[in-house]
């Protein structure tokens, strides 16, 4: 089979399961209710204004504003069409990976190994999960891996425009998340050991030249630079996201230590020692600040089951055994050092963040699947010889072999890992037929006032909420207000202190066991009780 149609049926694959896990789902990621409000304003609102009122990085949210209109046109306004248009443009990043996943493992390989590569790729739950999903994640590591499948063709071809473009590559996928601008660590520190080497040559022999190396290095970080600076020039800082910050040691966002002119002090009825007011419970996760060896483990732990745990040794196999392959010996090293600097820039920020998640490790993924498919295709050539198979055999139990990885990776796709939400969908429903246009609604999470729409404030602006007169509603699971943490004793005075409970709606959490939203009708107190004058 040509390369093409390959690459094209594997896609077709893939657009059939993100079809069926759009399909599927009702809502979106609770952070990506951040990056469809940040697209609704970019409808509506200058677009510098919104770029440097958003603590979202701009690319993957202009995007989204940009495919909303068609998608309204097919099912018409509403949550949906938002919901819909993020997840078309987060779908469309993965495709595009699986391009680059190919064209990165020709260069590195060949076109048999690039082939299989793709195709492994696809059958991965994780990444089509995060794929189909609501987040800036795959539009980022699109152009982070893109970048440096292009550099790796430099390499091998000496190409300077393609040096140029690679740069121009980076700089746009840090508009979608800045950690994309890593991609720049592996080819920066290759061009600039290629000008110390000619350094050395040039003192014993005059005739060679340096400009074509310089040449290289201006293009390559002056495209990054161009686009980057140019975002920071907008913005006024270079970033707001805090793991990144952290790492390079550009210490708190100027957001953080902005002096309001007109605060918003608590309601004297609800102001006590002891409330906490954290916008989410971090129970959850799993913490290890400060210890850098359980967050390498993490890291580890993520990129194998990232790869689905069956690829994780192929992988290992073909980082040791790549330098005896065919193919681009310089872009395999350009990609090994990459992944050895992506960790080692990883590790520090989760040690010191405490937290770290698969999304981490999808980077390393991406890396990781030329040289897992290398291992498995010179395993899978070379067992029918060292058994004494026909060649007929041999293709028949690669086959097999094939078949199984393919039934075993849609079916766990199919079965989908995401809880549905129903309930809080259920509750945006429920005030979207009793609340009054100009009502106000605190939700914890965010879902019910998405699928609502109107005025509304999540947790993070929880005292702006509590001061605004108009605030009607407050949306929270139940599983909120049972933890025995000061959070969940904060939400209980309150809504023992101002709340009605009107409408409960079953839901799943997390951890697929049976839980509830609750609906209060929010109504401060006339007036306070004694201890509170």
């Amino acid at each position: 089979m040509s390369s093409r149609r390959c690459l094209l049926l594997t896609s077709l694959l893939a657009i059939a399961l993100h079809f069926w896990g759009i399909s599927g789902s009702i809502l979106p990621a609770q952070d990506g209710l951040k990056f469809i409000a940040t697209a609704k304003a970019f409808q509506h609102d200058l677009w510098i204004d919104v770029i440097r009122g958003s603590d979202r990085h701009p690319l993957y949210p202009g995007l989204i504003a940009l495919a909303e209109p068609p998608i309204r046109g097919l099912i018409g306004p509403g949550p949906e069409a938002w919901r819909i248009a993020a997840q078309v443009v987060s779908a469309a990043a993965y495709l595009g990976i699986l391009v680059v996943i190919h064209g990165l493992t020709r260069t590195l390989f060949d076109r048999a190994v690039a082939n299989l590569a793709v195709f492994l790729f696809v059958l991965l739950p994780i990444p089509a999960e995060v794929g189909r999903d609501t987040l800036a994640d795959m539009l980022g590591l699109l152009c982070f891996s893109g970048s440096l499948s292009l550099a790796a063709r430099a390499l091998k071809t000496g190409s300077t425009r393609l040096w140029l473009v690679s740069g121009l590559v980076v700089g746009v996928g840090y508009l979608a998340r800045p950690d994309a601008a890593l991609a720049v660590l592996s080819p920066m520190m290759l061009l600039s050991a290629t000008i110390v080497r000619r350094c050395i040559e040039r003192a014993r022999s005059e005739s060679i030249d340096l400009q074509r190396e310089f040449g290289r290095l201006a293009r390559y970080g002056g495209a990054a630079c161009l686009i980057i600076g140019t975002y920071a020039l907008i913005k006024g800082e270079v970033t707001e996201k805090l793991a990144l910050r952290s790492t390079v040691a550009l210490g708190p966002s100027s957001r953080t230590t902005l002096v309001r002119s007109a605060p918003h002090p608590l309601p004297a009825w609800i102001d006590r020692e002891g409330l906490d007011f954290s916008a989410k419970e971090e129970t959850g996760r799993v913490r290890f600040a400060g210890k850098p060896i359980r967050a390498s483990g993490r890291l580890i732990h993520e990129w194998i089951e990232g790869l689905g745990w069956i690829f994780a040794p192929f992988a290992f196999w073909g980082f040791v055994s790549s330098g005896r392959r065919e193919g681009s010996a310089a872009g395999r090293r350009l990609i090994l050092l990459q992944m050895l600097l992506m960790a080692a820039a990883v590790i520090p920020a989760a040690s010191r963040l405490g937290y770290l998640s698969g999304r981490h490790a999808l980077g390393l993924v991406v890396l990781s699947m030329p040289f897992a498919a290398a291992a498995m295709h010179g395993w899978a050539s070379g067992v029918p010889a060292r058994r004494g198979f026909s060649t007929r055999t041999g293709r028949a139990l690669a086959f097999a072999g094939l078949s199984g990885l393919f039934a075993l990776g849609v079916t766990v796709q199919l079965k989908g890992m995401h809880p549905s939400r129903a309930g809080h969908r259920a509750a945006g429903e429920w005030l979207l037929a009793h609340a009054n246009a100009g009502d106000a609604v605190l939700d914890t999470r965010g879902w019910a006032a998405f699928v609502r729409g109107g005025p509304s404030y999540d947790y993070w602006h929880v005292r702006q909420a509590l001061t605004d007169a108009r605030l009607r509603y407050v949306v929270v699971e139940s599983e909120e207000l049972e933890a025995s943490t000061p959070r969940a004793a904060t939400l209980r005075h309150i809504l023992e202190r101002s709340g009605k409970r009107m409408v409960e709606f079953s839901d799943v959490d997390e951890g697929d066991s049976a839980g509830s939203v609750l609906v209060y009708r929010f109504a401060a107190p006339i007036r306070s009780e004694e201890g509170d004058r």
